[in-house]
């Protein structure tokens, strides 16, 4: 065969894309944690024995590129594989790379089609780049690998995307009509409409119903911050969010809860479900506990049983209210049942 890199004829042009809506987990990029979007691709390709013999000068420092791949809710930005076959400017070795348009981190997974060598890395992009695996076929391993002459490599990315937006469809209709009420909070106004606020929340409609102007078009928030009402705002009309951290996630949370926003409180516990990791856990078991969410608890349960030696050991842990911390170990025990 002359062809030395060729996508693999069952997986060309196959997209494999695994994205929800509120599939969010915290990292850290330039100092702050942030929600992101994780979104999954995987591209096949295959390397053929005749690289194996071919001379030295031919391969050095030569890169062969696969095909530029879209990277979804991104559009515009694509990401691709970078493969050194046996580059001899430093390793004698077969080296696999992805350039990325940053900024975002990647887990990414490199491996041989039908047999158990694997290798992995996790970075995050903070600009466009080209990182990879220097040495993941060393040239003495490659004649091992293959299979009818050729090797296939598969390489399995997960892009965490920063969070940028949260939508609902009536936002398609609010942005056409001028404001017309406004939530007051600490002597600033978040604007909005009367009929949204009524739509979405039964605790608003019957604030507004009862407010004594023959048109009302204002309303008091006593015990929230103007941050956390604007923002929970700009989640219910589906403006464009950036830098959304857990702590700002549970104070619309908790207003959400107030006011009975029930599909913005659905989908911001959804969201918390799937960002447990070991430096939110105790903000997350604390809210939880103080507002009766049950499929939070259980979620946290599950993870304290995944993870019970990490957790106990900190500090953080001592802190845990009594209550909650009994419930727990009590659900992370009957899972085990």
């Amino acid at each position: 065969m002359s062809c030395f890199w060729q996508p693999d004829t069952m997986m060309a042009g196959k997209f494999l894309l695994r994205l929800s809506v509120m599939m969010l987990v915290p990292c850290t990029v330039q100092g702050f944690m942030v929600f992101v979007q994780k979104v999954y691709d995987s591209y096949t390709f295959t390397l053929d024995e005749a690289l194996y013999y071919k001379s030295e000068n031919i391969w050095f420092s030569t890169a062969v590129e696969g095909p530029k791949r879209v990277i979804p809710i991104l559009e515009s930005k694509t990401w691709h594989v970078v493969c050194y076959p046996f580059d001899n400017r430093n390793y004698d070795a077969v080296g696999v790379y992805l350039n990325v348009p940053g900024v975002m981190r990647v887990i990414a997974t490199f491996s041989v089609v039908g047999t158990s060598h694997a290798m992995n890395f996790t970075h995050t992009f903070p600009k466009t780049d080209t990182v990879g695996i220097e040495k993941f076929i060393l040239r003495e391993e490659f004649l091992g690998l293959l299979v009818d002459g050729t090797v296939t490599i598969q390489c399995e990315v997960e892009f965490h995307i920063p969070y940028q937006y949260f939508r609902h469809d009536v936002f398609e209709i609010s942005k056409y009509r001028v404001p017309d009420f406004e939530l007051i909070v600490e002597d600033k106004r978040v604007k909005t409409h009367r009929y949204f606020l009524q739509l979405i929340s039964p605790v608003f409609e019957e604030l507004i119903t009862n407010l004594t102007d023959l048109k009302p078009t204002g309303l008091k928030i006593d015990n929230f911050t103007f941050s956390t009402v604007k923002l929970a705002m700009e989640m219910a009309y589906g403006l464009s969010i950036y830098d959304l951290t857990v702590a700002k996630v549970i104070d619309v949370f908790q207003f959400a809860i107030e006011y009975d926003l029930k599909s913005l409180a659905d989908k911001l516990e959804e969201a918390l479900v799937d960002n447990i990791a070991l430096d939110t856990f105790y903000t997350i078991v604390d809210f939880a506990g103080r507002n009766g969410k049950e499929l939070l608890q259980q979620a946290c349960a599950v993870f304290f049983k995944d993870n019970r030696e990490q957790i106990t050991q900190t500090r953080e842990f001592s802190k845990i209210n009594p209550v909650y911390m009994a419930d727990l170990f009590r659900m992370s025990l009957a899972f085990d049942h």
